[in-house]
């Protein structure tokens, strides 16, 4: 389990309220922190590192097509 602690007042540890699964623009894990002690919430998203690899390759692709298109 990963440490997350509140960036608002420091509190030791956030709890998870909502975990869900985001599918655009790369597949990630959405999820809702909640910190006790302030009621500060803040999502974050975990991405896999295989995703992240393949959206930068998409990028890329779109990227280098696009500027075919306008040299001609």
């Amino acid at each position: 389990m990963a440490y997350f602690p509140c960036p608002a007042c420091g509190h030791g540890e956030t709890r998870v309220k909502d975990v869900r699964i985001v599918r655009e623009p790369i597949m990630a894990l959405r999820r809702r922190r909640l910190c006790p002690q302030c009621g500060d919430r803040r999502t974050t998203f975990e991405i896999d590192q295989e995703a992240m690899e393949i959206a930068k390759l998409a990028v890329k692709i779109v990227a280098t097509a696009e500027k075919r298109r306008t040299k001609t």
